[in-house]
């Protein structure tokens, strides 16, 4: 025999001695797995297929088995090149609690064990540290005659730590009912690989579907929290792992596989892996309360797996039933978040899915109704506010139990929100005050409206609060769907309920004076009121102009393609122009109104509000204000805007309270209950209409280039009135009194700007009234001629009317021939730029020279300070001397102008010496 070297004897010597080791290993593990298959092979007889045994421990402790699952935990040291998963470690400190965990692969349960075990782990207790009087079932065949068991392998770091996974070995059971290790694959192996190559098939064939569906890196995520609910449910691991199955299969979704840890003594925590995510609940069985969170990604929505989720995890507290009281019964709160990232915006990421959806603030919400019409989908939805509402107040208004709450539930009962296409509409607590803003303005704007069209308005709110005025005869509502409107005749009752009119009907739509239309509006008015052509050589039903038009449509600042074309097309408002008698009205919504520091509306959405004042004033309007409200419900106020074609009707906008309080008295009809039939709208309210409010002068003084009117007049130096004085005027015989300055004034100084801004204002009604009884009464006579004699006309208001100096500088009088020495400010600085129609005199005024109060019809400045505008101060147009008598120019002191060439020719006459003044006729006649 020959003699080995001694290198050949060392590998000999470690060959089999690394041989020897893993053989021992092996043949350990297989006696192991052999002893405890023998041991337990009588109980897999009473085993149900995916049913969980439940027994208990010495300590009373639950524990589970299962006859087809095995687990036999190894450590091995293996290289850190190993790409096993992670093992949950316990943190530094923590307590691991106790749990019995349970997994579920499609058919197949694996109960890991029934003794300490969390997430927090550091590694899997390994089987000689279990307490064997705890030990589960580890081994059982399968139908294909094998036995697979879970053998932990961790791997070991650098840094000394582990990680660990658990890895499926299978054993083979021969014909004596002993384990051998197994060398060939299990048929149920072997269809597993058929199905997988049919199904890589199947999918295959279904490639052109899946193209069609969206794969973006975004999903949904549905968090549900319940109360209330069935303790003995809530602590059943087997009930809550079915319901959430049940929850999944319904959903039409798919779950690979779910674990759950039952906790000791009481509580479930469970996942499911999902195809699309996952699904997740824990409970608290002592609290009665359950949370949930589903997320899924794709393009199903899961607002409608709620009911599903409330119908199997709701389960009522025992003697709960269908006919006991709301405050017993489940309490559901959720919110429904978008999440991820997605091109491509929706309904669910506007107004619908920031206000309710994903708001958590709401103590109850609930799907009342989601249609999709053939132009727009209808989502409506009852919320209870956390920080507004109290759920108690609303379950104790259900209950008849004679409390306040249940005399009263009208005052309890939830916030209604009605969305189109995801943007927020109206809702119940704003309903009354959004449209009695948006009709009954340009209603009363009206002297007498008889005729009355309305775009849009398919919640039916619009057209109620036009019935209520007893002038009107006809109402015609255009509203492309028809759908819209039936879901708010069964929805929304109260937006559409004239029962209380006298004369009207149950639903707005069937009062005598309602025509509904289900047509687009833009074909209906271009068919019957476009200037164009082509529309005209169609034959239409006659329709007579309208006295008012009310746009409830979209916002301006609405992302739609029909929001664009509505307020940016200008063929269309001239045929709203055209739609409108000559003292006709529109009103339209305009959308949220502007904060402080929002930017020029030219840069941003609220461009398009602009785009169409500029288009209504274009097209003839000569009225435009704006208004707003902050009544209707919303995060802000409501913005509107009405236009008149006549400039006259301003008389009527800038009413006193009592004037239209005296209106709506007489021409708003009366209710069967006698209650008022405008909540909000009356008197003092539209008085607040009627100047802008200062927010819209600040961001309308943001544009670019800048308002004239916006530019604030220069400091100047003002001469007090002290340095006046009153003597005969020396302009001509029958001039009578002038005012002469008693110190040099220096061009540009203000003369007595203190005195300039308190007027004695006589306003076109009060006018109107000395008009009609002067003929009766001498006083009021002397009183016009002094009015007429000493101030100066405008029509400020919209109408005829005064102010009268209250200071000796009503004696100022007119220079004849530009001769004067003194102009309201505004007219000095253009005549100190040599403006034409600034030098107009009464020798060469002509028409075209005619000057209105106001250049711009749409100008928010001036809306705001129009009374300034209206007691504009004068300034010296020159250097005057001591001694001079101060003159203006009267031409500039008429705007109406109708009356203007007569009162040119007036001063004419008596500079030429031909008449003398009005005071000084009125003055002669005494």
């Amino acid at each position: 025999m020959k003699h080995l070297s001694f290198s050949s004897a060392l590998i000999y010597v470690l060959t089999a001695s690394v041989l020897s080791f893993y053989a021992g290993r092996a043949t350990r593990t297989y006696i192991f797995l052999r002893q405890e298959h023998r041991n337990n092979s009588n109980n897999n007889d009473a085993s149900k297929k995916n049913v969980n045994t439940t027994t208990t421990n010495d300590n009373g402790v639950p524990k589970t088995a299962h006859p087809r699952s095995a687990v036999n935990r190894k450590k091995h040291v293996m290289s850190t090149n190993s790409n096993e998963l992670p093992t949950p470690r316990l943190v530094k400190g923590k307590k691991a609690p106790r749990t019995k965990y349970t997994s579920m692969i499609f058919s197949e349960v694996h109960v890991v064990s029934d003794k300490y075990s969390s997430l927090h782990l550091d590694e899997i207790v390994s089987p000689n540290r279990r307490n064997d009087s705890t030990e589960q079932d580890t081994n059982a065949s399968n139908d294909d005659g094998f036995v697979s068991y879970l053998e932990e392998v961790c791997v070991e770091t650098d840094d000394g730590h582990s990680k660990c996974s658990l890895d499926q070995k299978l054993l083979h059971v021969d014909d004596e009912g002993d384990l051998a290790p197994s060398t060939v694959t299990p048929a149920s192996e072997e269809n597993a690989d058929a199905f997988a190559k049919e199904d890589n098939q199947d999918d295959d064939d279904e490639d052109d579907d899946e193209d069609d569906d969206e794969h973006l890196p975004a999903g949904q995520h549905l968090l549900v929290d319940i109360r209330r609910v069935n303790s003995d449910f809530l602590n059943s691991e087997v009930r809550l792992a079915e319901a959430m199955v049940n929850v999944v299969n319904e959903s039409k979704l798919t779950l690979l596989s779910y674990h759950c840890h039952k906790l000791i003594p009481m509580g479930v925590s469970c996942v499911g892996v999902l195809l699309e995510s996952h699904i997740s609940f824990h409970t608290w069985p002592e609290a009665g309360v359950i949370t949930l969170d589903l997320f899924t990604c794709g393009n199903g929505e899961l607002i409608p797996v709620l009911p599903v989720i409330e119908r199997l995890f709701a389960v009522p507290m025992h003697g709960v039933d269908e006919e006991s009281d709301l405050i017993l019964k489940p309490h559901t709160v959720w919110t429904h978040k978008l999440r991820g990232f997605r091109d491509v915006e929706n309904h669910l990421s506007a107004d619908l899915g920031e206000m309710v959806l994903e708001a958590s603030s709401y103590v109850w919400k609930k799907e009342i109704a989601s249609v999709q019409s053939a132009f727009q989908r209808i989502d409506i939805y009852d919320t209870i506010h956390n920080g507004d509402q109290d759920i108690g107040a609303y379950e104790q208004s259900l209950i008849q139990d004679g409390s306040y709450y249940s005399q009263h539930p009208r005052f309890f009962e939830p916030n209604r929100l009605v969305f189109l296409d995801g943007i927020l509409q109206s809702m119940r607590e704003g309903n009354e005050a959004y449209h009695e803003a948006l009709v009954h303005p340009a209603m009363f704007y009206h002297p007498d409206p008889r005729r009355v069209a309305i775009i849009g308005g398919g919640e039916g709110s619009t057209l109620r609060e036009v019935l209520k005025h007893d002038t009107v005869d006809r109402v015609i509502m255009i509203e492309i769907d028809e759908v819209m409107v039936n879901v708010s005749k069964e929805f929304l009752p109260d937006w559409n309920d004239c029962s209380d009119l006298e004369g009207s009907a149950k639903w707005c739509g069937d009062d005598d004076r309602a025509e509904m239309k289900y047509v687009d509006a833009f074909a209906w008015f271009n068919d019957r009121f476009s200037t164009s052509n082509d529309v005209k050589s169609i034959q239409h039903d006659v329709v007579d102009p309208f006295d008012v038009l009310v746009m409830d449509a979209l916002d301006p600042e609405d992302d739609i393609p029909f929001a664009k074309a509505l307020y940016n097309n200008r063929d269309f408002a001239e045929t709203l122009y055209n739609a409108l008698a000559d003292d006709g009205v529109i009103v339209l919504q305009l959308g949220e109104a502007p904060y402080h520091d929002s930017p020029a509306s030219q840069f941003t959405k609220a461009r398009r509000r602009e785009d169409l004042i500029n288009i209504l004033v274009d097209v003839g309007f000569e009225t435009v204000h704006v208004y707003e409200d902050g009544n209707c419900g919303f995060d802000g106020s409501w913005t509107y805007l009405v236009a008149a074609k006549d400039s006259s009707n301003d008389m009527r906008w800038y009413r006193r309270q009592a004037e239209v309080e005296v209106e709506i008295h007489s021409r708003i009809r009366r209710t069967i209950s006698g209650a008022l039939a405008l909540k909000y709208f009356d008197g003092s309210i539209m008085q607040s209409y009627q100047v802008p409010h200062k927010v819209f002068e600040v961001v309308f003084c943001r544009s670019e280039p800048k308002p004239p009117s916006c530019v604030t007049d220069v400091s100047r130096i003002n001469v007090p009135i002290s340095d006046f004085e009153v003597k005969m005027s020396g302009v001509r015989d029958g001039s009578g009194r002038g005012v002469y300055t008693k110190v040099d004034i220096k061009q540009g100084s203000a003369i007595a700007k203190k005195e300039n801004a308190r007027p004695v204002h006589v306003p076109a009604s009060s006018l109107n009234l000395v008009h009609k009884y002067m003929d009766t009464s001498a006083d009021l006579t002397k009183a016009y001629g002094y009015i007429d004699g000493y101030g100066w006309e405008t029509e400020t208001y919209g109408g005829e009317e005064y102010f009268v100096e209250p200071s000796i500088m009503t004696f100022v009088n007119h220079g004849c021939d530009g001769s004067f020495n003194v102009l309201d400010w505004t007219t000095y600085e253009d005549w100190i730029h040599n403006e034409e129609w600034a030098i107009v005199t009464e020798q060469n005024a002509t028409m075209d020279m005619y000057q209105p109060f106001r250049d711009e019809v749409y100008d928010i400045y001036t809306d705001r300070h129009i009374s300034h505008s209206a007691l504009t101060y004068t300034v010296a147009a020159r250097d005057i001397k001591a001694g001079e008598e101060i003159l203006s120019n009267y031409v500039f002191y008429v705007t109406n102008i109708d009356h203007w060439l007569q009162e040119v020719e007036d001063l004419k006459r008596v500079c030429h010496g031909e008449d003398v003044g009005f005071i000084t006729k009125s003055e002669r006649s005494i």
